[in-house]
């Protein structure tokens, strides 16, 4: 047989497809960066990207590495580096668009450089004098030097936004090597430290594991059907105490002693570190403990998002940007993840090898997704983290009963605001009073529709049990400026399908936008907590029934609605929901304007 070939342009064009933020470049350079002292410059313009480590610089197997893809180097058990060829990406992806830029590579330590464009390089060549002058100050290391695309300039110093803030993002990546002194990092001349985000104290629960399954032979078929095996190895805490087997079915809970059939056959080991910090003990950095020499940031101060789960580490070195949460319990009644649901802010951290199991991880490592055995691990640490905390569950409590005391006390003002008054007068003309209708006008249709015997007839026209017949008021209407609605025109099946194919796709449940109670796709009926769809804007308000202005919800929600714009409404009645309502009415607007153009078919 022989070896297909690589078309190289178009390899390269699939390379450019690859996704990349902002933070993936910044970890892609860290992440093949292993010493004891790190520094990053960048000039006031952010022109022009310095990187240093005092490493022992480029051995043989290093030079030949990155100058070539999909190739690792001596140094990449000891990093977060994949296989080679992410630091390759970053640099396409970062320098200018000129075909004939380039970034330096200096090994200082044999006085060896090299420069790689966009996936393009020079062989390795020996210092020149003037690179001998201005690295005579080091004496050992790796050092790059890279040319910066205006991109650059948007993505990290115009927006100075801590969500992609360069500084946070180091900080956060190499979190474990700062806050423990394992070392010196150094962003444009300053010194960053920081604390941990996971706090190594007492509260905290370190299980040294591994996973497996029972069974006879090593090799498994990939469609297998064995149960997987949670082995603790070494705890800090003594597990009977905390009542955790020494192994257990980690696919199924409740999380029983495993006897085992036949033999344990490990597949791969890792670190778990579980703490739930209450808000006392938060502690941060004020503006004083600055000075000239070092900065001191607080990871705190990042999204909730990006500190409060799950932080996968490779090598020491924290991998996902955004911490994961899936498993873990949902968001908060805020509309965050943590506190309300663990009754403090879950640390967890698991620290696993490059080629685990657990968790799919592309060259966007940034983007790292569990496995159907990465969900099983991340169940198990929520069950730890909600468990084994007395502190953090007896604030879960208050939460809880806080949380009950609030939704009471807002579904009682929102009755008390929407209640008709009593004597709300609309000042109108006098209506035009029709003619009082006559008996056989009323009869009429009741004689029509049934034969009867003469002795009913006669009854039927006695005076005694004639229909009585209310004569149109001349009074004005009583009516409240709340619950009064106008007669609207029924909303169409056919918007009625676009609607909830911008909701819910192509599902046939789905939840609603108010309480999220569960839906029935239906378009014929709308029966209680099946579907009805109500207005954002009131339709007294707004007069009209174009589609980006309904949404699916249930008829429990739409009647207690009334004629109260939705979003008000929910801020009273379900205020935790109110940050998911945002988001996805923006997705769903978002969606429908998609779809119309696309099937130019508007409303």
């Amino acid at each position: 047989m022989i070896k297909m070939k690589t078309n190289e342009e178009n390899r390269i064009k699939a390379d450019r497809r690859i996704p990349l933020t902002p933070i993936d470049k910044i970890y892609e350079i860290l992440g093949n960066m292993n010493g004891s002292i790190m520094k990053i410059d960048t000039d006031d313009k952010f022109k022009c990207l310095h990187t240093y480590v005092n490493d022992n610089g480029f051995s043989k197997k290093d030079k030949e590495a990155i100058l070539m893809k999909n190739l690792s180097g001596d140094s990449n058990s000891k990093t977060a580096g994949l296989n080679g060829h992410g630091i390759k990406l970053t640099i396409d992806r970062i320098l200018p668009k000129d075909e004939s830029s380039f970034a330096c590579v200096y090994s200082i330590n044999d006085k060896m450089k090299c420069t790689i464009g966009h996936f393009t390089y020079t062989p390795w060549i020996p210092f020149d004098e003037d690179d001998k002058k201005n690295f005579q100050e080091y004496k050992t290391g790796s050092y790059f030097i890279i040319p910066l695309n205006d991109n650059i300039y948007e993505d990290f110093i115009k927006t100075n936004d801590k969500k992609v803030n360069i500084k946070y993002a180091c900080v956060k990546y190499l979190n474990k090597f700062i806050a423990n002194n394992d070392l010196d990092f150094f962003y444009n001349g300053k010194q960053l430290k920081t604390k941990l985000l996971c706090p190594n104290n007492d509260h905290t629960i370190i299980i040294k594991y591994s996973i497996g399954y029972d069974c006879q032979k090593q090799n498994l078929d990939p469609n297998h059907k064995k149960p997987l095996i949670f082995k603790i190895i070494e705890c800090n805490k003594n597990i009977n105490e905390i009542n955790l087997q020494k192994c257990f079915k980690v696919n199924k809970s409740p999380y029983i002693e495993h006897s085992f059939e036949y033999e344990y056959h490990e597949i791969e080991t890792g670190n778990l570190y579980i703490n739930i910090v209450l808000s006392k003990d938060i502690i941060k950095y004020d503006d004083n403990d600055n000075d000239n020499d070092i900065e001191y940031i607080n990871l705190e101060d990042l999204e909730n998002y990006n500190k409060q789960g799950c932080n996968i580490y490779i090598n020491n070195r924290n991998c996902n940007w955004k911490c994961m949460s899936a498993e873990l319990g949902g968001k908060t009644q805020n509309g965050e993840f943590g506190e309300q649901i663990y009754g403090g802010f879950p640390r967890f951290e698991n620290h696993i090898h490059k080629s685990s199991l657990q968790y799919k991880i592309p060259a966007d490592k940034a983007n790292i997704q569990p496995t159907t055995i990465g969900r099983h691990v991340l169940k198990f640490m929520r069950y730890v983290g909600m468990n084994y905390f007395p502190e953090a569950e007896k604030r879960r409590k208050e939460l809880e009963e806080e949380a009950k005391r609030n939704k009471l006390a807002n579904t009682k003002k929102l009755v008390e605001d929407t209640q008709e008054p009593t004597s709300v007068i609309i000042s109108a003309p006098s209506p035009t009073v029709a003619p009082l209708p006559t008996l056989a006008s009323v009869l009429k249709p009741i004689m029509q529709e049934q034969v009867v015997s003469p002795t009913t007839e006669r009854r039927t026209a006695s005076p005694n049990i004639v229909p009585t017949i209310v004569p149109p008021t001349t009074e004005k209407p009583v009516v409240s400026p709340t619950t009064q609605c106008d007669n609207r025109p029924a909303i169409p099946i056919k918007s009625k399908e676009k609607i909830w194919s911008a909701a819910f796709g192509e599902k046939r449940f789905g939840s609603c936008y108010c309480c999220k109670a569960t839906l029935k796709l239906d378009f014929e009926t709308s029966e209680v907590r099946k579907i009805e769809y109500g207005h954002i804007i009131p339709y007294n308000i707004c007069k009209h029934n174009n589609i980006d202005n309904i949404l699916p919800i249930c008829r429990t929600c739409n009647r207690s609605m009334n004629c109260v714009n939705m979003r008000d409404f929910i801020c009273k009645v379900y205020p935790y929901n109110i940050i998911d309502f945002d988001s996805k009415v923006e997705k769903y607007r978002r969606i429908l304007h998609w779809n119309t153009l696309h099937n130019n078919d508007s409303e």
